[in-house]
């Protein structure tokens, strides 16, 4: 085969004359149709050194190219070279783009990314699950007409200040979502790029972070929070370190003991000790407690 000879060389290969030449007079290419007199082919070399292919050009009637001509040949096959391995460039960056896709789909924190003024360019599926908000509704300030609006003008103006300074950027927000429902989420982002030579950006930089929904563990906080206001203000209730140095007492604790906050906190639990029980008493309840366990029981 013509390209065959072609491929193995380093610039432009020619025959004036296939019918004339004897490597190639009885190829069936030219003793047959086409009928192939012509031809010229440069090999297709690859930026890595391999040579996968040629370009050629071919004639029924003997010809030889010109020197303008096989310099064009040649920039030619510079040309058809790019332009393969463009096209394996951006096959690639499509299955690097579709595995990031797929990956970041099926996360289990929302993603996002925006540009310098803090608009969204693109949110995943779990964004928009905590959101409430479609793909088109969560670009550019969705997110911002998202946030609880005692919130919003804290949140806008931090995140402003974090990417003018370039820095990572995590807080803690209320969202509304559109049915109505309030979601308390947890954010994180940083820098990807800084924007150099734009008046009045200079520093500032495209964003990409995650988004977590804590509703729950916020729910959980407030009703533990609230459970313990209730001890404290119901019950007598004291606090201990490890060592039994008492660390805060409520009211309560101090009427029933008799002593002040001040001579109670930092003291140690024994000051209260009414000598009632056996040591065997103590050492079973800080056992129990040491042990990661609850203990109950009554104390004089």
């Amino acid at each position: 085969a013509f390209c065959a000879h072609s491929i193995l060389g380093e610039s432009v290969f020619e025959v004036p004359d296939a019918s004339l030449d004897p490597r190639f007079a009885d190829n069936p290419l030219v003793v047959a149709d086409p009928s192939i007199r012509f031809y010229a082919g440069v090999p297709l070399k690859l930026s890595a050194g391999q040579q996968v292919g040629t370009l050629c050009v071919i004639d029924r009637t003997p010809r030889r190219l010109s020197v303008q001509q096989k310099e064009i040949l040649s920039r030619l096959a510079v040309v058809a070279v790019k332009a393969l391995e463009s096209r394996r460039t951006a096959q690639l960056y499509a299955q690097s783009e579709a595995r990031f896709r797929a990956l970041v789909d099926s996360s289990p924190m929302g993603v996002f990314a925006t540009d310098a003024m803090g608009a969204c360019t693109y949110t995943n599926k779990r964004w928009q699950e905590i959101y409430g908000l479609t793909m088109q509704q969560s670009l550019g300030d969705g997110w911002v007409r998202s946030l609880l609006p005692d919130d919003r003008d804290r949140i806008h103006q931090e995140w402003l200040a974090s990417a003018a300074q370039g820095g990572e950027y995590s807080t803690a927000f209320r969202v509304v979502r559109p049915d109505g429902q309030i979601r308390f989420v947890r954010s994180r982002s940083r820098p990807v790029n800084g924007l150099e030579g734009l008046e009045g950006m200079e520093g500032m930089a495209e964003h990409v972070g995650t988004v977590e929904d804590v509703t729950s563990q916020r729910v959980a906080t407030m009703e533990a929070e609230a459970l313990l206001e209730t001890i404290r203000s119901q019950f007598i209730m004291s606090m201990t370190d490890a060592s039994g140095t008492i660390l805060e007492v409520n009211d309560a604790f101090c009427a029933i003991s008799q002593f002040s906050r001040e001579e109670l906190i930092g003291a140690n639990h024994r000051l209260i000790n009414s000598g009632q029980h056996e040591a065997a008493f103590f050492e079973d309840m800080w056992r129990t407690i040491s042990a990661g366990h609850s203990w109950q029981g009554e104390i004089c």
